[in-house]
């Protein structure tokens, strides 16, 4: 047996300038009434939109929500106006399928900060191969450098250059291999997630 739940749908226009913009709404409950067979609750939801229309989507309301009895009420800075109210009966599965949905979409943000991560190291292993060839070139000249000069200054300068520009290249292969790591974590914490859901589905 299907399991349904209610959402409120509310197109808000203020100035009408940009396209329709979809949005959900987390609201809280800041009244109650109860009556001998029903209840009046009143909620309450604060959200900064920009100009044009907008759908707020309300979330997590009660099974035996009667439609006609749905009243809203809106008031910001600019002129407001409510343009269309209805409530929609959605369907456990399709629930969990948009739920999926919002899911597969982090999964790929995630992936692009991977990759990112990914180019970061490979750019930063470029530039450790060249310093280290870089320090080996230089250890080879300052050894033949000291047989003429003790002193070989601009040779100990160039060394100490290669050695905190290693030192930078070895932190940052660190912090990315660590953002790689983590964001590879939260990808798959999320497909656990997916395959947990799909099984719901199924059952």
């Amino acid at each position: 047996m299907k399991k349904a739940a209610f959402y409120l749908c509310l197109i808000l226009g203020i100035g009408f300038i940009h396209p329709q913009e979809e949005r959900k709404v987390d609201s809280k409950v800041i009244s109650a009434t109860v009556f001998k067979n029903r209840a009046l609750v009143t909620r309450e939801a604060q959200l900064d939109i920009s100009k044009g229309k907008h759908k707020l989507t309300f979330s997590n309301l009660p099974v035996d929500l009667q439609n006609e009895s749905v009243r809203i009420s809106a008031e910001g800075s600019g002129v407001t106006k409510i343009l269309d109210v209805k409530v929609e009966q959605r369907f456990t599965t399709e629930i969990q399928q948009d739920n999926i949905k919002i899911l597969e979409r982090q999964i790929d943000s995630l992936t692009q900060l991977m990759q990112i991560a990914y180019d970061e190291v490979a750019v930063y292993e470029s530039k450790k191969e060249f310093v280290e060839a870089l320090k080996v070139q230089s250890s080879k000249s300052i050894n033949e450098k000291m047989l003429l000069d003790i002193k070989s200054t601009n040779l100990n300068e160039m060394l100490h250059y290669i050695e905190n520009n290693l030192t930078q290249i070895y932190k940052g292969i660190r912090e990315e291999n660590r953002k790689r790591s983590y964001y590879e974590q939260q990808i798959n914490a999320i497909k656990k997630e997916i395959s947990e859901r799909e099984k719901d589905k199924k059952l």
